[in-house]
């Protein structure tokens, strides 16, 4: 799989593209990797790969190509083929990705959050990612 570049992205633009990623590792069906890390140094980049059930490409897609609940067209993100090619910048994720992941909001306990539909889960992980950066000081967020 050809990665794309490494950007240092924006809280819009890290909203949009990472929640359908992290929605995924919530699920258990990607996960995280870390190229070039020693023990000394951690990786200056985090790229994505699927856990290999091969059940990805259902799970966001129906028999139309729709995604989950229209959210693909409705936020303009990139297929989840293209999404797990991303690479980010390794202080980004630890600093405004891990957090999130980390929350109690996400938190497999929860029974709240994931009584939701996954379109709503994907809101707030939109929603909880985008502050983060802006917290982060990644830019406003205007989610």
């Amino acid at each position: 799989m050809a990665y794309q570049s490494v950007q240092i992205l924006s809280s819009n633009e890290a909203s949009v593209v990472l929640a359908p990623i992290c929605y995924l590792i919530l699920l258990g069906r990607a996960v995280p990797a870390f190229p070039g890390t020693t023990r000394s140094h951690p990786s200056p980049t985090v790229r994505f790969a699927s856990t290999g059930n091969g059940e990805l490409s259902r799970l966001f897609r129906g028999p139309n190509r729709v995604g989950v609940s229209g959210y693909e067209e409705a936020l303009n993100v990139v297929p989840v083929e293209q999404s797990l090619r991303l690479s980010v910048v390794g202080t980004q994720w630890r600093t405004c990705v891990v957090p999130v992941l980390k929350s109690e909001t996400f938190s497999a306990e929860n029974l709240v959050t994931w009584s939701l539909s996954a379109d709503q889960i994907l809101t707030l992980l939109t929603q909880a990612i985008g502050s983060s950066f802006e917290a982060a000081g990644y830019g406003p967020f205007g989610g």
